[in-house]
């Protein structure tokens, strides 16, 4: 989660009434991390630098359970014989997101409760370019339009919104 918040620029708010608000924001540039592959058991270690997120998505069902995928393209893979950083990091805890809410609202009110929520994020990175004398490597990955998709399934507390649709109004 802490990636996926670095490199879309997104933030966590808690609201007054206990809820969080979650909101992420598509940066001018997209700044680029480092990260490292072990395979401890073979001494080998992959050192991916300059990557980046392609992609991002998340889904949410009323039963509680959240689930995410980041797809990250890095600019150059380089094979070592010893981690790039020796400290020790400690293994996290797996904590999973449980008790799913999520509610629509019109002019503050409540009038439906998301049942599902299915949202994908594809930053479209251009993965095709390579320079001259770079060595097969990538120099940079340059971004893209970015292109938000999803799903919401909604319980509507009464009719009012097919109504309004009916009726051509905005809401």
């Amino acid at each position: 989660t802490s990636m996926k918040l670095t490199v879309t620029e997104g933030a966590i708010s808690k609201g007054a009434t206990t809820l969080y608000k979650h909101e992420f924001k598509v940066p001018q540039n997209q700044p680029s991390v480092s990260y490292e592959q072990a395979f401890t058991d073979i001494g080998s270690y992959h050192l991916f630098t300059g990557a980046k997120v392609q992609s991002f998505n998340f889904s949410a069902q009323g039963d509680g359970e959240l689930t995410a995928s980041i797809n990250v393209q890095a600019a150059k893979e380089t094979l070592c014989k010893a981690p790039f950083d020796t400290a020790v990091i400690p293994a996290l805890p797996l904590s999973p997101f449980n008790n799913y809410q999520a509610f629509i609202t019109q002019d503050g009110a409540i009038i439906g409760n998301a049942t599902q929520v299915d949202i994908e994020v594809d930053f479209d990175l251009d993965t095709d370019t390579y320079t001259l004398s770079s060595n097969g490597f990538r120099t940079g990955i340059n971004e893209g339009i970015v292109k938000p998709s999803g799903n919401i399934n909604v319980f509507f507390e009464d009719t009012s919104m097919i109504e309004a649709a009916i009726e051509g109004k905005k809401s």
